[in-house]
Protein backbone atom coordinates (compact mmCIF):
# COMPACT_ATOMS: atom_id res chain seq x y z
CA UNK A 1 0.00 0.00 0.00
CA UNK A 2 1.27 3.25 -0.49
CA UNK A 3 -0.20 7.07 -0.86
CA UNK A 4 0.84 10.58 -1.32
CA UNK A 5 -1.71 13.44 -0.71
CA UNK A 6 -0.91 17.47 -1.30
CA UNK A 7 -2.48 20.27 -0.95
CA UNK A 8 -0.77 23.27 -2.86
CA UNK A 9 -1.93 27.07 -3.33
CA UNK A 10 -3.38 27.93 -6.49
CA UNK A 11 -4.08 31.42 -6.84
CA UNK A 12 -1.95 34.48 -8.18
CA UNK A 13 0.68 35.65 -5.24
CA UNK A 14 4.36 35.82 -4.50
CA UNK A 15 3.72 33.18 -1.92
CA UNK A 16 3.21 29.74 -3.47
CA UNK A 17 3.49 26.46 -1.14
CA UNK A 18 2.24 23.06 -0.64
CA UNK A 19 2.21 20.58 1.93
CA UNK A 20 1.41 16.84 2.06
CA UNK A 21 2.17 13.14 3.37
CA UNK A 22 3.25 10.00 2.50
CA UNK A 23 2.47 6.59 3.61
CA UNK A 24 4.62 3.05 2.37
CA UNK A 25 3.54 -0.45 3.95
CA UNK A 26 4.21 -3.72 2.54
CA UNK A 27 5.47 -7.32 2.51
CA UNK A 28 7.05 -9.48 1.06
CA UNK A 29 8.45 -13.35 1.35
CA UNK A 30 11.08 -14.25 -1.21
CA UNK A 31 11.83 -18.06 -1.25
CA UNK A 32 15.24 -18.71 -2.86
CA UNK A 33 16.82 -22.65 -3.57
CA UNK A 34 20.48 -22.79 -3.97
CA UNK A 35 20.40 -25.92 -5.42
CA UNK A 36 22.34 -27.69 -2.32
CA UNK A 37 21.11 -26.38 0.80
CA UNK A 38 17.70 -26.62 -0.24
CA UNK A 39 14.82 -23.62 -0.12
CA UNK A 40 15.11 -21.26 2.30
CA UNK A 41 12.20 -18.45 3.01
CA UNK A 42 12.86 -14.93 3.83
CA UNK A 43 10.10 -12.46 5.01
CA UNK A 44 10.85 -8.68 4.67
CA UNK A 45 8.37 -6.19 6.07
CA UNK A 46 8.67 -2.00 5.46
CA UNK A 47 6.79 0.90 6.80
CA UNK A 48 7.70 4.16 6.15
CA UNK A 49 6.18 7.79 6.53
CA UNK A 50 6.90 11.41 5.33
CA UNK A 51 5.56 14.68 5.76
CA UNK A 52 6.56 17.91 4.42
CA UNK A 53 6.32 21.31 3.06
CA UNK A 54 7.65 23.36 0.43
CA UNK A 55 7.26 27.28 0.04
CA UNK A 56 8.40 30.10 -2.98
CA UNK A 57 8.60 33.32 -2.50
CA UNK A 58 9.23 36.12 -5.71
CA UNK A 59 11.00 38.75 -3.67
CA UNK A 60 10.83 40.82 -6.85
CA UNK A 61 9.74 39.81 -10.56
CA UNK A 62 13.31 39.20 -11.19
CA UNK A 63 14.30 36.91 -7.94
CA UNK A 64 12.54 33.88 -6.46
CA UNK A 65 13.58 31.73 -2.92
CA UNK A 66 12.39 28.44 -2.21
CA UNK A 67 13.01 26.76 0.97
CA UNK A 68 11.69 23.23 1.67
CA UNK A 69 11.81 20.30 4.47
CA UNK A 70 10.65 16.75 5.27
CA UNK A 71 10.29 14.44 7.77
CA UNK A 72 10.89 10.78 7.36
CA UNK A 73 10.40 7.94 9.65
CA UNK A 74 11.39 4.67 8.02
CA UNK A 75 11.04 0.99 9.63
CA UNK A 76 12.07 -2.86 8.00
CA UNK A 77 12.41 -6.31 9.42
CA UNK A 78 14.00 -9.55 8.17
CA UNK A 79 12.86 -13.09 9.66
CA UNK A 80 14.14 -15.85 7.88
CA UNK A 81 11.44 -18.76 7.78
CA UNK A 82 11.15 -22.77 7.27
CA UNK A 83 14.01 -24.12 5.22
CA UNK A 84 13.08 -27.63 3.14
CA UNK A 85 15.79 -29.80 2.60
CA UNK A 86 15.43 -32.30 0.35
CA UNK A 87 11.86 -32.93 0.74
CA UNK A 88 12.18 -32.48 4.54
CA UNK A 89 10.84 -29.42 6.17
CA UNK A 90 13.75 -27.86 8.64
CA UNK A 91 12.57 -25.11 11.05
CA UNK A 92 15.40 -22.96 11.07
CA UNK A 93 15.75 -21.24 15.15
CA UNK A 94 17.29 -18.37 16.54
CA UNK A 95 18.81 -20.57 19.62
CA UNK A 96 20.43 -22.90 17.09
CA UNK A 97 21.93 -20.63 14.23
CA UNK A 98 22.42 -17.08 15.34
CA UNK A 99 23.17 -15.59 12.22
CA UNK A 100 19.74 -16.04 11.24
CA UNK A 101 17.84 -13.91 14.21
CA UNK A 102 15.22 -11.62 13.25
CA UNK A 103 16.46 -8.36 11.70
CA UNK A 104 14.82 -5.57 13.21
CA UNK A 105 15.68 -1.75 12.31
CA UNK A 106 13.90 1.64 12.25
CA UNK A 107 15.33 5.25 11.31
CA UNK A 108 13.97 9.17 10.79
CA UNK A 109 15.39 12.29 9.32
CA UNK A 110 15.02 15.47 8.54
CA UNK A 111 15.68 16.71 4.63
CA UNK A 112 15.63 19.90 3.70
CA UNK A 113 16.22 21.90 0.72
CA UNK A 114 16.85 25.89 0.10
CA UNK A 115 17.07 27.39 -3.45
CA UNK A 116 17.58 30.96 -5.58
CA UNK A 117 16.19 31.67 -8.84
CA UNK A 118 17.50 34.67 -10.57
CA UNK A 119 15.93 35.88 -13.80
CA UNK A 120 18.78 37.39 -16.36
CA UNK A 121 15.99 38.32 -19.01
CA UNK A 122 12.83 36.35 -20.12
CA UNK A 123 15.05 33.71 -21.49
CA UNK A 124 17.66 33.28 -18.91
CA UNK A 125 18.50 32.47 -15.56
CA UNK A 126 21.31 31.83 -12.65
CA UNK A 127 20.51 29.66 -9.59
CA UNK A 128 21.64 28.22 -6.62
CA UNK A 129 20.83 25.21 -4.03
CA UNK A 130 21.83 23.57 -1.14
CA UNK A 131 20.25 20.42 0.25
CA UNK A 132 20.41 17.73 2.26
CA UNK A 133 18.75 14.36 1.75
CA UNK A 134 19.02 10.69 2.86
CA UNK A 135 17.79 6.84 1.52
CA UNK A 136 16.87 4.99 4.23
CA UNK A 137 18.84 1.60 6.13
CA UNK A 138 18.08 -1.32 4.34
CA UNK A 139 18.95 -5.47 5.06
CA UNK A 140 20.41 -7.36 2.07
CA UNK A 141 19.20 -10.86 2.43
CA UNK A 142 20.38 -12.46 -0.51
CA UNK A 143 23.45 -14.64 0.85
CA UNK A 144 20.48 -16.47 3.20
CA UNK A 145 20.14 -19.16 0.64
CA UNK A 146 23.50 -19.57 0.65
CA UNK A 147 24.23 -20.20 4.30
CA UNK A 148 25.33 -16.79 4.29
CA UNK A 149 23.91 -14.22 7.16
CA UNK A 150 21.99 -11.28 6.12
CA UNK A 151 23.84 -7.42 6.46
CA UNK A 152 22.30 -4.56 7.25
CA UNK A 153 23.24 -1.20 5.27
CA UNK A 154 23.30 2.25 7.75
CA UNK A 155 20.87 5.24 6.25
CA UNK A 156 22.84 6.93 3.74
CA UNK A 157 22.99 10.87 4.04
CA UNK A 158 23.83 13.18 1.05
CA UNK A 159 24.87 17.31 1.01
CA UNK A 160 25.01 18.81 -1.84
CA UNK A 161 25.48 22.36 -3.42
CA UNK A 162 24.89 23.85 -6.59
CA UNK A 163 24.59 26.90 -8.91
CA UNK A 164 24.18 27.00 -12.61
CA UNK A 165 22.83 28.84 -15.29
CA UNK A 166 19.84 27.81 -17.73
CA UNK A 167 19.22 30.05 -21.01
CA UNK A 168 16.58 29.40 -24.18
CA UNK A 169 18.50 30.38 -26.99
CA UNK A 170 17.98 31.10 -30.46
CA UNK A 171 13.98 32.23 -30.48
CA UNK A 172 14.01 29.22 -27.81
CA UNK A 173 15.19 26.25 -30.57
CA UNK A 174 18.35 25.46 -28.28
CA UNK A 175 18.37 24.99 -24.19
CA UNK A 176 21.58 25.39 -22.37
CA UNK A 177 21.04 24.14 -19.11
CA UNK A 178 25.26 24.21 -16.85
CA UNK A 179 26.09 23.76 -13.36
CA UNK A 180 28.78 23.19 -10.94
CA UNK A 181 28.38 21.06 -7.69
CA UNK A 182 29.76 19.54 -4.97
CA UNK A 183 28.37 16.89 -2.71
CA UNK A 184 29.49 14.48 0.29
CA UNK A 185 27.54 11.10 0.63
CA UNK A 186 28.22 9.19 3.93
CA UNK A 187 27.49 5.55 4.69
CA UNK A 188 27.31 5.25 0.61
CA UNK A 189 25.04 1.91 0.14
CA UNK A 190 26.47 -0.45 -2.33
CA UNK A 191 25.46 -4.02 -4.21
CA UNK A 192 27.68 -6.49 -5.05
CA UNK A 193 26.04 -8.61 -7.62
Amino acid sequence: ITQEVRVASNYDSDLQWQVGAFYFDSSLDVTSDDGFYGATTVYHENMSYAVFGQASFDLSPELTVTGGVRYTYDEKSLDVGAQNVNGFALEISAASIQEYDPIDIDDDRISYEGSINYLLSDNASVFGRVAKGFRAQSIQARDVAFEGSPSVADSETIKSIEVGYKADLLDKTLRVNTAIYYYKIDDLQLTAV
